[in-house]
């Protein structure tokens, strides 16, 4: 939503500052990922928690999750630090998505850089279409329909090149992580939400086609069925990138 508000704002159409001026939702999106990283850490075992708890460090680092959450609860309050400038708030969103992305399987592959870069470049373009999504549906509370051809355009754009973003770096991730052949013959639960996001990515470009395309455009008026709808996918595929991230990868 943060980017979606910078580039409404060169193209002078309306903005909803949510973060960081409403630090409130920032400090639940902190609190929710502090549950979240106890919970996981309750699932560890008696021994390796107590290391955890004891501050070893050769424990810590082998457990990619609990450094992103820690750093990320870091990043969500300087996020949220007033008056800074405008590329203090840029970069440390930046920072954040780097952060996602180095959490999970990518630690384990190969050429970890190489992994870290296509999934950065990955949940951008998946922050790009989801925050078009909370600003279109914070336009529909309150449209104006002389706007709507301008809005229409940039959410057009953005969404063009997110899907391109999601589609080239998913399939170089696939690649990354296993093989085509091990993929299909070796059905388990990464394959199946490997099939859920590709279905889900599918039927986000279809919706935001509608949306775009004949909504926006010749009714000149938001579907908001179809973008709650949108929306729900979105939360689906991060729930289903957050567990490929975490369970085993067929080889």
């Amino acid at each position: 939503m943060f980017w979606l508000n910078g580039i409404a704002r060169k193209r002078g159409l309306r903005q909803f500052n949510v973060l960081p001026k409403q630090s409130g939702i920032a400090w639940i999106m902190a609190m929710s990922l502090l549950v979240s990283l106890v919970v996981y850490m309750m699932t560890l075992t008696s021994d390796i928690l107590e290391d955890i708890l004891s501050f070893k460090l050769e424990v810590i680092m082998q457990f990619p999750y609990i450094l992103s959450s820690i750093s990320l609860i870091i990043l969500f309050i300087l996020f949220i630090l007033k008056d800074m400038e405008k590329i203090w708030y840029w970069l440390i969103s930046i920072v954040m998505i780097a952060v996602i992305s180095m959490s999970g399987h990518v630690w384990s592959q190969q050429v970890p850089l190489w992994s870290i870069i296509i999934r950065t470049i990955h949940l951008i373009g998946l922050t790009l279409w989801l925050g078009s999504l909370v600003y279109l549906i914070c336009y529909a509370i309150k449209v104006k329909i002389n706007q709507l051809t301008s809005v229409r355009r940039m959410l057009l754009k953005v969404n063009i090149i997110a899907v391109i973003m999601l589609v080239f770096t998913g399939i170089l991730m696939a690649i990354d992580e296993t093989n085509t052949l091990t993929l299909w013959n070796n059905v388990s639960a990464w394959s199946i939400y490997l099939v859920i996001k590709i279905a889900g990515i599918i039927a986000m470009m279809l919706l935001g086609f509608y949306q775009t395309m004949r909504a926006l455009r010749q009714r000149q008026q938001v579907h908001r069925f179809a973008l709650m709808t949108e929306l729900l996918i979105g939360m689906i595929l991060i729930f289903a990138g957050i567990m490929m991230s975490q369970i085993n990868i067929p080889s």
